[in-house]
């Protein structure tokens, strides 16, 4: 399903290509030999944007470690962290918000729409399934962007 997504993502940096690590679900790896592939795909003096140590989702967990071990490894790379659901926890950080313009609303509506199996009932042989609440898919269209610098 990631796959379908490479055009939207394409969008954020036309001339930059879009690279597919196909790890599977809830099987991202925060280890030194995923931080030196890694490492590999990163430009120069880039920023990293990663989820939040904090989401509750393993996937996000695992790729802010990564992220945070990469910015240990490179001095030149600037990191920032997003949450995805750590938002609607009590967690607290201190956050910057980034309002979206139209173009980016625009774009944030077309990477929603990129997550079919947890847009639309998709998957439909698993009763416990995630399928996101029309509540969810307004506020992550509506909200300012919320950006942790470590």
């Amino acid at each position: 399903m990631r796959r379908n997504c490479a055009p939207p993502a394409r969008s954020w940096r036309p001339r930059r290509g879009v690279t597919c690590l196909g790890y599977p679900d809830c099987a991202a790896p925060d280890d030194a030999q995923a931080a030196e592939r890694v490492s590999a795909l990163i430009a120069p003096d880039a920023l990293v944007l990663a989820t939040w140590v904090h989401d509750p989702h393993v996937d996000h967990q695992q790729v802010a470690r990564l992220a945070m071990r990469l910015a240990a490894m490179r001095a030149d790379l600037a990191l920032a962290l997003y949450p995805v659901w750590g938002r609607f926890t009590d967690r607290a950080a201190e956050v910057r918000l980034i309002a979206a313009s139209d173009a980016a609303v625009a774009a944030k509506r077309r990477a929603l729409s990129c997550h079919r199996s947890q847009m639309t009932g998709l998957i439909d042989d698993d009763p416990t399934g995630f399928v996101m609440t029309d509540t969810h898919q307004a506020h992550f269209l509506t909200h300012p962007e919320i950006v942790i610098a470590p």
